[in-house]
């Protein structure tokens, strides 16, 4: 965790001397094995049971370059310039990104063949979930893999863009092999859980009945009972003072994406919040994680949360494909690789296994 997230040193003055200590720790152990040929990883994650199956490889950091790996956030400079400090000082990359591809009957045959024919080098549970992990060593199969990946026309970023922003500067300043290459973890659309980010806002200065009139004009609202997650898209629920309201749009504006609706109607022109990831009113909720705290938060005076309708895979895409982004923290993608479980030594100057 110390190798990824600042949160954890505060960028201390010793912070980086401990996680360069702590990288250096990690060479030597014997609990971390290095690969003595080329692989692909097969990895398997469950979650709450259910079997989420990719592929775990290097890709190339010119394919982001050239936009056949395709992003939908805005990144931030200074968060970009602490991840390079962490990669030039530690040489290891902790951690996969995570990416999404359109269905391909062939890739699912494959993980099919791998998993029925291979014994998992690892198989553990931890935290809840259970991880598998079978090595593809043989050159044929991995042509095999590679060729389906190839025919591919784009990969799409669903976690970790910030990281992939700062390997494309790191590698237009070194231009070498050892800054070239990076780990993700690659799934098909239907083996990718989208969840949303729910909107919780305290303190606007806004009360039920004041809000519930304000946004009567763009929405119909009836009272809920019940399960409070929204039935299908352009329906949002509110939880406030103890009761929840079902929220469906009814204004002019079209919207493409729930999170933009939300963004432009609810947060700028009622709560006058001009940019959602620096107000310090709003906080967001991953999915169903911190829901009853959230809820018992939303009973107190002038403290409203808004529950949103997943985005689906495709939309993620089109705004991709557009060369567009999405508000901040519009999805929470699954599952992501686990911290430490496979890593790569970036930026070394000899040859990267």
């Amino acid at each position: 965790m110390h190798l990824i997230h600042p949160e954890y040193g505060q960028r201390s003055p010793e912070y980086f001397k401990h996680v360069e200590q702590f990288a250096s720790s990690l060479h030597s152990s014997d609990k971390v094995i290095e690969e003595e040929k080329e692989a692909l990883f097969v990895y398997r994650q469950y979650i709450n049971g259910i079997p989420h199956t990719g592929l775990l490889g290097l890709v190339d950091v010119l394919d982001y370059q050239n936009n056949t790996i395709k992003r939908h956030e805005h990144t931030r400079t200074e968060r970009e310039k602490f991840i390079a400090e962490l990669f030039n000082r530690t040489q290891i990359f902790a951690q996969p990104v995570l990416m999404g591809h359109k269905h391909h009957k062939g890739l699912s045959s494959l993980f099919k063949s791998i998993i029925a024919e291979l014994t998992p080098i690892l198989d553990f549970e931890n935290s809840g979930r259970k991880h598998q992990v079978w090595r593809i060593d043989d050159s044929k199969l991995i042509t095999e893999f590679q060729e389906v990946i190839r025919s591919k026309e784009a990969l799409y970023l669903m976690d970790g863009h910030h990281r992939v922003s700062t390997i494309s500067r790191l590698y237009n300043k070194n231009k070498d092999e050892a800054h070239r290459y990076l780990p993700a973890f690659l799934l098909d659309d239907e083996q990718l859980q989208i969840d949303p980010f729910h909107r919780l806002i305290e303190g606007g200065g806004i009360g039920e009945i004041e809000l519930l009139n304000a946004l009567e004009p763009y929405f119909e609202i009836r009272k809920m009972v019940g399960d409070m997650h929204p039935p299908r898209m352009k329906t949002f629920c509110l939880v406030t003072n103890g009761e929840m309201y079902e929220l469906y749009y009814k204004g002019e504006r079209d919207f493409e994406l729930d999170v933009n609706l939300i963004e432009e109607v609810v947060l700028k022109e009622i709560f006058h919040i001009k940019d959602s990831r620096e107000d310090q009113r709003i906080s967001f909720i991953r999915g169903d994680e911190g829901l009853e705290e959230a809820i018992d938060v939303s009973k107190r005076e002038n403290a409203h949360l808004f529950l949103l309708y997943p985005c689906k895979f495709e939309q993620i895409c089109a705004v991709s494909d557009r060369g567009e982004v999405m508000p901040p923290k519009s999805t929470s993608v699954e599952p992501k690789g686990r911290m430490g479980l496979i890593m790569y030594p970036y930026g070394k100057q000899e040859q990267n296994r």
